[in-house]
Protein backbone atom coordinates (compact mmCIF):
# COMPACT_ATOMS: atom_id res chain seq x y z
CA UNK A 1 0.00 0.00 0.00
CA UNK A 2 2.84 2.36 0.90
CA UNK A 3 4.72 1.54 -2.34
CA UNK A 4 1.59 2.21 -4.42
CA UNK A 5 1.12 5.62 -2.69
CA UNK A 6 4.78 6.55 -3.26
CA UNK A 7 4.53 5.53 -6.92
CA UNK A 8 1.41 7.70 -7.38
CA UNK A 9 3.13 10.68 -5.71
CA UNK A 10 6.17 10.29 -8.00
CA UNK A 11 3.91 10.33 -11.07
CA UNK A 12 2.10 13.47 -9.83
CA UNK A 13 5.41 15.26 -9.18
CA UNK A 14 6.68 14.32 -12.64
CA UNK A 15 3.49 15.65 -14.25
CA UNK A 16 3.80 18.90 -12.28
CA UNK A 17 7.42 19.34 -13.39
CA UNK A 18 6.49 18.71 -17.02
CA UNK A 19 3.62 21.21 -16.84
CA UNK A 20 5.86 23.87 -15.27
CA UNK A 21 8.50 23.20 -17.94
CA UNK A 22 5.89 23.75 -20.68
CA UNK A 23 4.84 27.07 -19.08
CA UNK A 24 8.46 28.21 -18.86
CA UNK A 25 9.09 27.26 -22.51
CA UNK A 26 5.99 29.20 -23.58
CA UNK A 27 7.07 32.30 -21.63
CA UNK A 28 10.61 32.11 -23.07
CA UNK A 29 9.17 31.90 -26.58
CA UNK A 30 7.12 35.06 -25.94
CA UNK A 31 10.24 36.88 -24.73
CA UNK A 32 12.14 35.79 -27.85
CA UNK A 33 9.34 37.12 -30.05
CA UNK A 34 9.34 40.45 -28.18
CA UNK A 35 13.11 40.79 -28.53
CA UNK A 36 12.90 40.00 -32.25
CA UNK A 37 10.62 43.01 -32.65
CA UNK A 38 12.94 45.45 -30.86
CA UNK A 39 15.00 46.26 -33.95
CA UNK A 40 11.88 47.03 -35.99
CA UNK A 41 10.56 49.21 -33.16
CA UNK A 42 13.80 51.17 -33.10
CA UNK A 43 13.86 51.68 -36.88
CA UNK A 44 10.21 52.75 -37.02
CA UNK A 45 9.78 55.31 -34.25
CA UNK A 46 6.25 56.60 -34.67
CA UNK A 47 6.27 59.29 -32.05
CA UNK A 48 8.59 62.31 -32.10
CA UNK A 49 8.87 63.26 -28.45
CA UNK A 50 8.96 66.97 -27.59
CA UNK A 51 10.84 67.64 -24.34
CA UNK A 52 9.18 70.96 -23.52
CA UNK A 53 6.59 71.07 -20.75
CA UNK A 54 3.07 71.22 -22.18
CA UNK A 55 1.08 70.91 -18.95
CA UNK A 56 -0.46 67.96 -17.14
CA UNK A 57 -4.12 67.44 -16.23
CA UNK A 58 -5.14 69.30 -13.09
CA UNK A 59 -7.38 67.16 -10.88
CA UNK A 60 -9.74 69.09 -8.55
CA UNK A 61 -9.04 68.10 -4.93
CA UNK A 62 -12.71 67.23 -4.37
CA UNK A 63 -12.37 64.43 -6.94
CA UNK A 64 -9.89 62.65 -4.66
CA UNK A 65 -11.95 60.87 -2.03
CA UNK A 66 -10.84 59.03 1.09
CA UNK A 67 -10.72 55.24 1.15
CA UNK A 68 -13.46 53.53 3.22
CA UNK A 69 -10.73 52.25 5.54
CA UNK A 70 -7.67 54.46 5.62
CA UNK A 71 -4.45 52.42 5.41
CA UNK A 72 -1.34 53.19 7.39
CA UNK A 73 0.18 55.82 5.14
CA UNK A 74 3.75 56.44 4.13
CA UNK A 75 4.61 60.07 4.93
CA UNK A 76 5.43 60.57 1.24
CA UNK A 77 2.45 58.66 -0.21
CA UNK A 78 -1.25 59.26 0.43
CA UNK A 79 -3.84 56.80 -0.88
CA UNK A 80 -7.13 58.06 -2.31
CA UNK A 81 -9.92 57.11 -4.73
CA UNK A 82 -10.06 58.85 -8.10
CA UNK A 83 -12.91 57.92 -10.48
CA UNK A 84 -13.50 54.78 -8.38
CA UNK A 85 -9.84 53.76 -8.84
CA UNK A 86 -7.43 53.49 -5.92
CA UNK A 87 -4.50 55.84 -6.51
CA UNK A 88 -1.36 57.04 -4.75
CA UNK A 89 -0.64 60.73 -4.26
CA UNK A 90 3.06 61.58 -4.06
CA UNK A 91 4.65 64.89 -3.15
CA UNK A 92 5.54 67.18 -6.06
CA UNK A 93 7.85 70.19 -6.01
CA UNK A 94 7.74 72.70 -8.85
CA UNK A 95 11.14 73.22 -10.56
CA UNK A 96 12.66 73.21 -14.03
CA UNK A 97 13.74 69.59 -13.56
CA UNK A 98 10.27 68.61 -12.43
CA UNK A 99 8.77 70.20 -15.54
CA UNK A 100 11.01 68.05 -17.71
CA UNK A 101 10.01 65.05 -15.59
CA UNK A 102 6.31 65.75 -16.11
CA UNK A 103 6.83 66.35 -19.81
CA UNK A 104 8.11 62.79 -20.03
CA UNK A 105 5.47 61.25 -17.79
CA UNK A 106 2.52 62.71 -19.67
CA UNK A 107 3.67 60.97 -22.87
CA UNK A 108 3.97 57.52 -21.30
CA UNK A 109 0.63 55.87 -22.06
CA UNK A 110 1.46 52.17 -21.78
CA UNK A 111 0.19 49.28 -19.63
CA UNK A 112 3.82 48.61 -18.67
CA UNK A 113 4.48 52.13 -17.33
CA UNK A 114 3.10 53.47 -14.05
CA UNK A 115 0.28 55.80 -15.08
CA UNK A 116 0.22 59.46 -14.07
CA UNK A 117 -3.36 60.76 -13.83
CA UNK A 118 -2.41 64.36 -13.13
CA UNK A 119 -1.58 66.92 -10.45
CA UNK A 120 -3.74 67.88 -7.49
CA UNK A 121 -3.73 68.93 -3.85
CA UNK A 122 -4.27 66.88 -0.70
CA UNK A 123 -4.94 69.44 2.00
CA UNK A 124 -2.17 71.95 1.25
CA UNK A 125 0.26 69.44 -0.25
CA UNK A 126 0.96 69.56 -3.99
CA UNK A 127 0.84 65.99 -5.28
CA UNK A 128 1.17 63.81 -8.36
CA UNK A 129 -1.60 61.21 -8.73
CA UNK A 130 -0.41 57.76 -9.84
CA UNK A 131 -1.74 54.25 -10.20
CA UNK A 132 -1.57 52.28 -6.97
CA UNK A 133 1.23 49.74 -6.38
CA UNK A 134 -0.01 47.50 -3.60
CA UNK A 135 3.17 45.44 -3.27
CA UNK A 136 5.62 48.30 -3.54
CA UNK A 137 8.66 47.81 -5.75
CA UNK A 138 9.85 44.56 -7.31
CA UNK A 139 12.77 44.75 -4.86
CA UNK A 140 10.30 45.00 -1.95
CA UNK A 141 8.45 41.96 -3.29
CA UNK A 142 11.45 39.65 -3.77
CA UNK A 143 12.79 40.70 -0.35
CA UNK A 144 9.79 39.15 1.41
CA UNK A 145 8.52 36.56 -1.10
CA UNK A 146 10.17 33.77 -3.06
CA UNK A 147 8.94 34.56 -6.59
CA UNK A 148 8.37 31.42 -8.74
CA UNK A 149 10.46 31.15 -11.92
CA UNK A 150 7.37 31.18 -14.13
CA UNK A 151 6.31 34.51 -12.63
CA UNK A 152 9.84 35.90 -12.92
CA UNK A 153 9.84 35.16 -16.64
CA UNK A 154 6.47 36.91 -17.05
CA UNK A 155 7.79 39.93 -15.14
CA UNK A 156 10.92 40.11 -17.32
CA UNK A 157 8.77 39.82 -20.45
CA UNK A 158 6.54 42.73 -19.39
CA UNK A 159 9.48 44.93 -18.38
CA UNK A 160 10.93 44.23 -21.82
CA UNK A 161 7.66 45.37 -23.39
CA UNK A 162 7.85 48.56 -21.35
CA UNK A 163 11.36 49.21 -22.68
CA UNK A 164 10.19 48.60 -26.24
CA UNK A 165 7.51 51.23 -25.69
CA UNK A 166 10.03 53.73 -24.27
CA UNK A 167 12.27 53.18 -27.28
CA UNK A 168 9.33 53.81 -29.59
CA UNK A 169 8.85 57.25 -28.03
CA UNK A 170 12.57 58.00 -28.15
CA UNK A 171 13.23 57.84 -24.40
CA UNK A 172 15.96 56.17 -22.32
CA UNK A 173 15.03 55.32 -18.73
CA UNK A 174 18.61 55.69 -17.39
CA UNK A 175 17.98 53.94 -14.04
CA UNK A 176 16.79 50.38 -14.57
CA UNK A 177 16.72 48.21 -11.45
CA UNK A 178 14.11 46.27 -9.49
CA UNK A 179 13.59 49.19 -7.11
CA UNK A 180 12.23 51.19 -10.07
CA UNK A 181 9.65 48.58 -11.06
CA UNK A 182 6.38 48.77 -9.12
CA UNK A 183 4.06 45.83 -8.52
CA UNK A 184 0.28 46.42 -8.40
CA UNK A 185 -2.25 43.96 -7.03
CA UNK A 186 -2.33 41.86 -10.22
CA UNK A 187 1.51 41.59 -10.20
CA UNK A 188 1.86 43.08 -13.69
CA UNK A 189 5.08 45.15 -13.41
CA UNK A 190 5.10 48.90 -14.10
CA UNK A 191 8.26 50.88 -14.86
CA UNK A 192 8.56 53.98 -12.69
CA UNK A 193 11.00 56.63 -11.44
CA UNK A 194 11.69 58.66 -14.57
CA UNK A 195 13.59 61.34 -12.66
CA UNK A 196 16.75 60.74 -14.70
CA UNK A 197 15.10 59.80 -18.00
CA UNK A 198 15.95 61.75 -21.11
CA UNK A 199 15.20 61.70 -24.82
CA UNK A 200 17.73 59.78 -26.89
CA UNK A 201 19.62 62.87 -28.09
CA UNK A 202 19.54 64.79 -24.81
CA UNK A 203 22.35 65.14 -22.28
CA UNK A 204 22.23 62.63 -19.45
CA UNK A 205 21.65 64.18 -16.07
CA UNK A 206 24.81 64.18 -13.93
CA UNK A 207 24.61 60.94 -11.92
CA UNK A 208 28.08 61.19 -10.38
CA UNK A 209 26.64 61.69 -6.89
CA UNK A 210 24.42 58.64 -7.29
CA UNK A 211 26.92 56.18 -8.73
CA UNK A 212 27.49 54.54 -5.33
CA UNK A 213 23.81 53.55 -5.41
CA UNK A 214 23.36 52.56 -9.05
CA UNK A 215 26.79 51.55 -10.35
CA UNK A 216 25.90 47.87 -9.87
CA UNK A 217 23.47 48.26 -12.79
CA UNK A 218 25.57 50.75 -14.78
CA UNK A 219 27.44 50.12 -18.04
CA UNK A 220 31.28 50.14 -17.72
CA UNK A 221 31.61 53.13 -20.07
CA UNK A 222 29.36 55.18 -17.77
CA UNK A 223 31.32 54.20 -14.68
CA UNK A 224 34.50 55.26 -16.51
CA UNK A 225 32.86 58.55 -17.55
CA UNK A 226 32.03 59.52 -13.97
CA UNK A 227 35.30 58.20 -12.60
CA UNK A 228 37.18 60.46 -15.02
CA UNK A 229 34.78 63.34 -14.24
CA UNK A 230 33.68 63.70 -17.88
CA UNK A 231 30.07 64.33 -16.94
CA UNK A 232 29.24 66.35 -20.07
CA UNK A 233 30.02 63.53 -22.49
CA UNK A 234 27.07 61.96 -24.30
CA UNK A 235 27.88 58.33 -23.63
CA UNK A 236 24.48 56.88 -22.76
CA UNK A 237 23.30 54.61 -25.59
CA UNK A 238 20.78 51.86 -26.20
CA UNK A 239 23.55 49.40 -25.29
CA UNK A 240 23.83 51.06 -21.86
CA UNK A 241 20.09 50.65 -21.36
CA UNK A 242 20.22 46.99 -22.35
CA UNK A 243 23.13 46.27 -20.00
CA UNK A 244 21.15 47.78 -17.12
CA UNK A 245 18.18 45.63 -18.14
CA UNK A 246 20.45 42.59 -18.05
CA UNK A 247 21.60 43.47 -14.54
CA UNK A 248 17.96 43.92 -13.50
CA UNK A 249 17.28 40.39 -14.78
CA UNK A 250 20.28 39.12 -12.78
CA UNK A 251 18.96 40.88 -9.67
CA UNK A 252 15.49 39.36 -10.06
CA UNK A 253 16.82 35.86 -10.77
CA UNK A 254 19.05 35.78 -7.70
CA UNK A 255 16.83 38.09 -5.61
CA UNK A 256 19.73 40.24 -4.48
CA UNK A 257 21.84 43.17 -5.71
CA UNK A 258 24.30 42.39 -8.52
CA UNK A 259 27.89 41.78 -7.40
Amino acid sequence: MYERSTFTTDIDEKCNREEESRRVDKSLKEIDESLDRIENKIDNILVQFAPQYDGVKEIPPNELSNLPVLPKENIHIIKRFYNAIEVECKDFNESEDSKDYLAILEKLDSPYILRLYGLSYVDTRRVMVFDCADYGSLKDLYSVKDIPWTRKIQIIRDICRGLIFLRSVNIFHHDLRCENVLMPRNLDPKLTNFNYSRTVGAHTRDLSKLTTNINRWMAPELIKKYKEKKCDEKTYTFNCEMLSFGMLIWELCYEKFPY
